[in-house]
């Protein structure tokens, strides 16, 4: 009868996987750097909706966002609140003097109908 050979060692499973993981997220692998946040500024937003008895009416709006397309999304949800009716667009520049904000933060600078 043949001699029988002794089981070879199973290597670890996950653990080893999760080491090695740890270690190339430690030493800052190529490519995998968190990014930078994108830098917020005041943007000075236009928005447009119908009032209760259907004129337009404009909502001028501050909004804080990294770009102006951001920020016509947070413009809309501010002007929203305080327009009697549906906010249909908004279009928003930086502000002259952009300064530093808390994100998505707005507030509404004056409503004319």
């Amino acid at each position: 009868m043949p001699a029988r050979r002794a089981p070879r060692p199973r290597p670890p499973s996950g653990a080893f996987a999760l080491v090695v993981l740890g270690w190339l997220s430690a030493s800052g692998v190529p490519g995998c750097e968190p990014r930078a946040p994108a830098s917020l500024a005041r943007h000075r937003c236009s928005c447009s909706f119908r009032t209760d008895y259907d004129d337009a009416a404009l909502a001028e709006v501050e909004a804080c966002a990294a770009d102006p397309e951001h920020a016509a999304a947070v413009a809309r949800s501010c002007a929203q609140r305080a327009a009697p009716g549906v906010v249909e667009r908004c279009a928003c520049a930086r502000a002259p003097a952009p300064t530093a904000c808390p994100a998505e933060s707005c507030a509404p600078v004056v409503a004319t109908p």
